[in-house]
């Protein structure tokens, strides 16, 4: 039979048995509430509060890029953000241009992307480098997009979307594309 919780209080004496008495029944009542959460479809809004026990920042992050071009968040215990060459190259000339720059003008910027690819790529065969390059920068070709989704799945990887939105390319449709990223939080060695 259950002992009411008055009566288990009066037997419980001992500090330290209570106390883990306790926290299994607290633990047993936060698993109870997280499952009406998850039949409601509604699990996700412990996230901020699991973030913020756990320690996560929602203070952003300075990037620090290195000459051979790794791409780091300095306050987010140096996480390596690790993208392919052609769209950390992209990603690299938006940092360049905090304007922004509009999708189908972006064969304007062929030639200086193609000088930051051949950097960060540097083993890649002239040709289909600068064929890599025509189809990102052509404006009836689907690569860029593809090539932002890279940028967006790179920090995805190490940063929660909230915080991540701030680092990848973003914008609305027909307006320029830009990083929101102050770049006073953008480091080049």
């Amino acid at each position: 039979p259950e002992l009411e919780p008055e009566i288990c209080f009066q037997i419980i004496s001992d500090a330290d048995v209570k106390f883990e008495y306790d926290a299994f029944q607290l633990a047993d009542e936060i698993r109870t509430r997280i499952q009406k959460l998850k039949e409601t479809g509604s699990l996700f809004l412990i996230g901020d509060i699991l973030d913020e026990i756990q320690g996560v920042s929602t203070k952003l992050s300075s990037i620090f890029i290195t000459n051979d071009y790794r791409i780091f968040l300095k306050e987010y215990e140096m996480k390596e953000v690790v993208m392919p060459p052609l769209a950390k190259s992209l990603y690299i000339l938006f940092l360049r241009h905090p304007e922004g720059i509009l999708f189908k003008q972006l064969f304007n910027y062929h030639d200086e992307l193609l000088s930051i690819y051949r950097n960060i790529f540097v083993h890649e065969n002239v040709d289909r480098a600068k064929r890599s390059i025509r189809a990102m920068t052509d404006p009836m070709n689907n690569s860029v997009n593809e090539k932002c989704s890279h940028i967006r799945a790179a920090f995805l990887e190490v940063i929660a979307d909230n915080l991540a939105e701030n680092y990848y390319v973003t914008g609305k449709r027909g307006e320029a594309k830009k990083i929101n990223l102050d770049r006073s939080m953008v480091e080049f060695q």
